[in-house]
């Protein structure tokens, strides 16, 4: 009789000891997974793409500011002739796109753009540890994107880049 009341009472504090071990093991998976999707960087990436080097410095002061003001925002950069970069941003693999010239856009209706007047400087400009002299006094820069393919990330840097040329005006 003792035998068999000793065996049940190791068989209950095994069961036991398995159902607390499972319960611990399903709450450090949860724990897991939940660290896990608060470490997954929601980082937004931002196609940019210019005919030249030289047209980000048209935006390079929107690109200073979105990267010091939101951090979700990370940038890539390219450049191309003016037909590949329009074939890019009507197909997506662009988001926006900067041409120094308006006789790309004429016949693009699913295009939006604004038009950048820059001023530019006459100290050279560093590209890709390059110093480049531009030669034109001033320059319009025209900002094309996509209107039909939906981007947060693109609306507010086109936001933020309206903003510093309205306050770039002001002052």
């Amino acid at each position: 009789m003792k035998d068999l009341i000793l065996m049940i009472t190791t068989l209950a504090m095994f069961l036991f000891g398995y159902v607390i071990a499972r319960r611990v093991d399903m709450m450090m998976e949860n724990n897991l997974k939940m660290l896990e999707k608060e470490q997954l960087p929601n980082k937004h990436l931002l196609k940019i793409a210019a005919e030249t080097p030289m047209l980000l410095n048209a935006v390079a002061a929107a690109l200073e500011y979105c990267t010091d003001t939101n951090a979700d925002i990370e940038f890539a950069v390219s450049s191309g002739k003016c037909g590949k970069l329009l074939r890019n941003l009507s197909d997506g693999t662009a988001d926006l796109v900067l041409l120094s010239e308006k006789s790309a856009l004429e016949n693009k209706q699913n295009f939006e753009f604004v038009r950048l007047s820059c001023i530019q400087q006459t100290d050279a400009t560093e590209v890709f540890g390059l110093k480049v002299h531009s030669l034109d006094d001033n320059q319009d820069v025209y900002l094309l994107w996509n209107k039909e393919i939906p981007s947060h990330a693109r609306d507010w840097f086109v936001l933020a880049l309206k903003n510093s040329f309205c306050m770039a005006k002001c002052s």
